[in-house]
């Protein structure tokens, strides 16, 4: 962390450094690039005031290209009202219960803007990185970095041994820099499968010993609980109680196709169906030994023969989305040449936003 950070973190800096920081800002205008790379690293860093929220929503929204963020893309596209009442009100309020800190610009603009909110369940305390977005002109000059730092070291301050952020699938260069600083987006799910029915044909009949049992909802809860865990076990054991705590699986609203999937009358996964605008959304959890494996390309064909009928009688559409709980059971069924995917036709589609999770090794006594 530079000097400039820390002073704003409870750390003494010498009065040079504070010279430093007030008489030398950036003029990146003026600068060459080598030039600015080193003037960078003292740019001051400042908490966002409560006056100051709807500036940073601004600054926010012009920093984002199209496309890379969902919620910023519907508000450019709302109407006038709605636009203003947005960007003045609502946002605005919204990151007031926050942290906001600011890179200050040559100009005293906001270079850099990051959100941070806090947070504790089940005794589990985390620092989740809300929002992070750099000014255009500002970019590739390591100030994405240098607020994740101070995000990191503020974690450890509060013995917080989480971070954790979402982030948008289409956002490339940010999800880059996650990885490199040491953020997991393989905890949790973050892609999904699509086909069409029917999935292709078997090879061999369903063995006799591999069913279907329906379930009521609180018993479904229950089930897809059980292995929603020993998925997060078997994929990430350091960020399982995490993504338990602040991402729990629940059976979807309005479902009525819940299944407990038995082998020889031992339960070894859940299953649930859920028609949704001519689209069946399927949900799948099994034991990792499974992953991939003939059973659950028996169990796949099990459920879909389930919901085929009653798609063709209705007329409806024949796409499916098939979901898995976590991203090590979808990179099973992507794995090899001769895949479990590619063998039934899936194709590989990825949800709208990701999670990433960072865990500390060490923190500050």
């Amino acid at each position: 962390m530079d000097a400039c950070a820390v002073a704003h973190t409870g750390v003494p800096v010498s009065s040079a450094a504070v010279a430093w920081r007030d008489h030398h800002s950036l003029v990146g205008t003026l600068m060459s690039s080598d030039a600015r790379q080193v003037k960078v690293m003292h740019m001051p860093l400042r908490p966002i005031r409560l006056w100051q929220h709807g500036r940073a929503v601004r600054q926010t929204l012009r920093a984002y290209p199209p496309g890379t963020d969902a919620l910023i893309d519907q508000i450019r596209s709302a109407g006038s009202l709605v636009r203003f009442v947005a960007l003045n009100i609502i946002v605005p309020l919204y990151f007031a219960r926050e942290q906001g800190w600011a890179v200050r610009g040559a100009h005293g603009e906001m270079a850099a803007i990051m959100y941070l909110r806090r947070g504790e369940r089940e005794g589990i305390r985390v620092m989740h990185i809300d929002d992070i977005s750099v000014d255009a002109r500002y970019r590739r000059l390591g100030l994405g970095r240098r607020l994740m730092e101070l995000a990191e070291e503020l974690a450890r301050k509060e013995r917080r041994p989480f971070l954790k952020l979402a982030v948008t699938s289409a956002n490339t260069p940010a999800i880059t820099l996650y990885r490199q600083l040491g953020y997991d987006d393989r905890a949790r799910r973050n892609r999904y499968f699509t086909c069409t029915l029917p999935v292709s044909p078997l090879r061999t009949p369903l063995p006799p010993d591999l069913t279907l049992r329906p379930l009521h909802r609180r018993q479904a809860a229950h089930v897809l609980q059980r292995f929603y865990e020993l998925e997060l076990v078997a994929s990430v054991s350091t960020l399982a109680p995490l993504l338990r705590a602040y991402y729990p699986l629940h059976v979807r609203k309005g479902t009525k196709r819940m299944y407990a999937i038995e082998r020889g009358g031992q339960q070894v996964g859940y299953a649930d169906a859920q028609r949704q605008g001519g689209q069946w959304n399927l949900d799948l959890a099994l034991r990792p030994e499974l992953w991939g494996s003939d059973v659950e390309r028996d169990a796949i064909h099990l459920l879909t023969s389930v919901i085929g009928p009653e798609a063709i009688r209705r007329g409806e559409g024949t796409l499916i989305a098939l979901h898995l709980p976590c991203a090590a059971h979808f990179d099973a069924l992507c794995a090899g040449p001769s895949s479990l995917a590619s063998e039934l036709g899936l194709s590989e589609r990825s949800y709208e936003r990701i999670v990433m999770v960072k865990a500390l090794e060490t923190l500050e006594a």
